[in-house]
C-alpha cells in the first residue's frame, strides 16, 4: 500500500482529511505521536498516524462527509472513544456551508458515541474535550479501519498521566529477560 502514490491507490481515498491511517510502531499513549511512527509514512502527508491535538475544554465539531467516491452505497458507523458527541446537524450532499448552511439542532440534539453516515450524506458531530487522553475516532467496521478510516484526538496532553517507569523496565517472559 505505501509504495503506491496515494492519488493512484483505491485505498488512499479511505481516510479522514485525505489522510489514510498508518499504524504507529509504538503505542500512542507512550509517545503522543512524537516518535515510533511507521518510517515509511513519516514523509508522506497522505499516509500517516493522524493525531490532532485538542485543548482541555475545547468544543470540537467534526464534519463527516460520506461522498463514497463512486463506491456502492453503504453506511459508515463512526465511533469516538472517550467521549460522547451530539449530532448537531445532518443532511444530504453536497456539503457547501457557504452556499447552503446546515440546519443546526442545538436544542435537543441526540447524544451518541457512534453514528452511521450513509453514502451521499454528511453529519456534524460536536463534543467537549473534557476527558484527557489519546482518543480514537474511526469507522466501526474493522475492514474500513484497516484501509484507513481512523484518526486520534490527543486531548489535553498536559493533563494525561505518564506511563509508570515500570512500563519501560525490562520485562520477564517465561524466565527470559526482554532486551532493553
Amino acid at each position: 500500500l505505501n509504495d503506491v502514490p496515494w492519488q493512484a491507490s483505491p485505498d488512499a481515498w479511505w481516510g479522514i482529511n485525505n489522510i489514510t491511517w498508518a499504524d504507529p510502531v509504538v503505542p500512542l499513549y507512550l509517545t503522543k505521536a512524537r516518535w515510533g511512527l511507521d518510517p515509511q509514512t513519516v514523509d508522506n502527508s497522505n499516509y500517516q498516524t493522524h493525531v490532532v491535538p485538542v485543548e482541555f475544554g475545547e468544543v470540537v465539531d467534526i464534519v463527516v462527509i460520506n461522498n463514497g467516491a463512486g463506491s456502492i452505497p453503504e453506511l459508515h458507523p463512526f465511533h469516538l472513544h472517550g467521549h460522547r458527541f451530539w449530532v448537531v446537524a445532518q443532511g444530504q450532499l453536497p456539503y457547501r456551508p457557504a452556499e447552503r448552511p446546515p440546519v443546526y439542532n442545538l436544542e435537543d440534539p441526540p447524544l451518541k458515541d457512534t453514528l452511521a453516515v450513509r453514502t451521499g450524506d454528511y453529519a456534524i458531530l460536536r463534543f467537549v474535550a473534557d476527558n484527557p487522553g489519546m482518543w480514537h475516532f474511526h469507522c466501526h467496521l474493522i475492514v474500513h479501519m484497516r484501509v484507513g478510516i481512523q484518526m486520534v484526538f490527543n486531548v489535553a496532553e498536559e493533563r494525561q498521566p505518564s506511563p509508570p517507569a515500570s512500563y519501560f523496565a525490562a520485562q520477564s517472559y517465561d524466565g527470559a529477560m526482554c532486551p532493553q
